[in-house]
């Protein structure tokens, strides 16, 4: 049995390296862990369909939570169809693909276009985590970013999913929606803003990056600020800002901002949810 087994394991190391699932420096803290990292360009999974097919309006609101991988179960799921009831658009960080979240948007939320960034996988489960974005409105083009740098321990990277949904006055708004790296040094941090910041410049219309950008550190606030205005974008700052912690944001470019507020109320993650609503004339 003994022999049996490390057959099989052999044969699954060689299997998955063959496959590039995983990186190869890292195979061993992967496979022999909890993790393991899916091939890129096999990591933007399309999850459903829009029902609405004409430009979003111009006038939308959004919401941005960190969903903490849905743990509170039916609480979290009730919180999250009552909140779709009232945005257009949805930016959630600690997506789920398994089989629990996943029939649950297609069943609960099935009016809105779902696509989800893998970020990494569970070895013993092969189901999947990263950013998700939902929006009532068929997005033209969507792609996503994962980080090279890896969080420490664990060996896991991050991932932006960005999306560029047209408008009912014919622009086209980029949604930017990013979990960002949260420990070790800020470098890896840095590389991961500069990229998403490249993308946004390379669009011509209005953008929203946003999400869990994990500024536990003093040093990255301002340094979102700081590449933001290098593409116009503003952070939307918060007055009597009451969080514990302070991780996530939304800046923008292109919008009038009508409206945006921190939910104190909704407690089914260990994030509060941020709401906003937007005029991009």
């Amino acid at each position: 049995m003994l022999l049996k087994n490390k057959l099989m394991l052999g044969t699954l190391m060689l299997a998955l390296l063959g496959s590039k699932k995983i990186y190869a420096d890292d195979f061993f803290t992967q496979i022999l862990g909890r993790f393991f990292i899916p091939p890129i360009e096999k990591s933007l999974q399309f999850i459903q369909p829009a029902k609405k097919s004409e430009p979003m309006p111009e006038k939308f609101s959004l919401l941005v939570w960190n969903i903490h991988k849905a743990k509170d179960g039916d609480i979290f799921k009730k919180d999250l169809v009552d909140f779709s009831k009232k945005h257009e658009v949805l930016l959630l960080q600690e997506g789920m693909q398994d089989n629990d979240f996943t029939p649950f948007v297609k069943n609960s939320i099935g009016d809105f276009e779902w696509f989800f960034a893998q970020s990494f996988g569970y070895t013993k489960t092969f189901f999947y985590s990263g950013t998700t974005t939902a929006t009532k409105y068929k997005t033209e083009k969507s792609f996503m970013q994962r980080t090279t740098g890896l969080e420490p321990i664990v060996r896991t990277p991050k991932t932006t999913m960005l999306s560029i949904v047209p408008l009912a006055n014919g622009k086209r708004i980029l949604f930017a929606n990013i979990h960002g790296i949260n420990k070790g040094n800020n470098d890896k941090f840095f590389d991961q803003i500069d990229n998403v910041i490249e993308a946004i410049k390379d669009h011509d219309g209005p953008a929203i990056f946003a999400g869990d950008f994990n500024t536990n550190k003093a040093e990255k606030k301002p340094y979102i600020i700081s590449k933001g205005k290098e593409v116009g974008l503003e952070i939307i700052d918060y007055k009597d800002d009451k969080r514990k912690n302070k991780l996530d944001w939304i800046l923008v470019r292109g919008c009038k901002v009508l409206s945006s507020t921190i939910n104190y109320e909704i407690t089914s993650s260990d994030h509060n949810a941020l709401e906003s609503e937007f005029l991009c004339d």
